[in-house]
C-alpha cells in the first residue's frame, strides 16, 4: 500500500507496529499535523446533520458545516462559566485556573 502511495506522489505518515522488523521513519510533526485534522473531522461528524447530509444543496451544507467549525473553534476558547455572576472564563488565561480572592486585604 505504501509503494501505490508514494508512486502517486504521497508520503505516507502512518507510524508503522513496534512489532515490525522493519520501521519506516515518520515525522512526528506532521503525524501530529494529521492527527489533529483526522480529530477535527471526526468531530465535525458527531454534528448528525453533516453526517447524514440533511442539507438539499451544496452551499446550505457548506454553511452548516462552517457554522459547526465555529462551534468547534469557540469551544478551545471558553469552556465554562465562572460561576461568579461574572465574565466567561477563557482557557488560555493564566488567571484563569487561580482562584480568585473575594478580600484583596488578605
Amino acid at each position: 500500500m505504501r509503494e501505490e502511495m508514494e508512486a502517486r506522489g504521497v508520503t505516507p505518515m502512518i507510524p508503522m507496529r513496534r512489532s515490525r522488523k522493519i520501521q519506516i521513519p515518520v515525522d512526528d510533526h506532521v503525524y501530529a499535523l494529521r492527527n489533529r485534522i483526522e480529530r477535527c473531522f471526526n468531530k465535525l461528524k458527531n454534528f448528525r446533520r453533516l453526517a447524514t447530509r440533511y442539507d438539499k444543496t451544496a452551499d446550505s451544507y457548506l454553511g452548516f458545516v462552517l457554522i459547526a467549525a465555529v462551534r468547534l473553534w469557540t469551544r478551545v476558547f471558553v469552556k465554562y462559566p465562572r460561576g461568579d455572576g461574572g465574565s466567561w472564563r477563557h482557557t488560555d488565561d493564566p488567571d484563569a485556573a487561580k482562584p480568585q480572592d473575594p478580600d484583596p486585604r488578605r
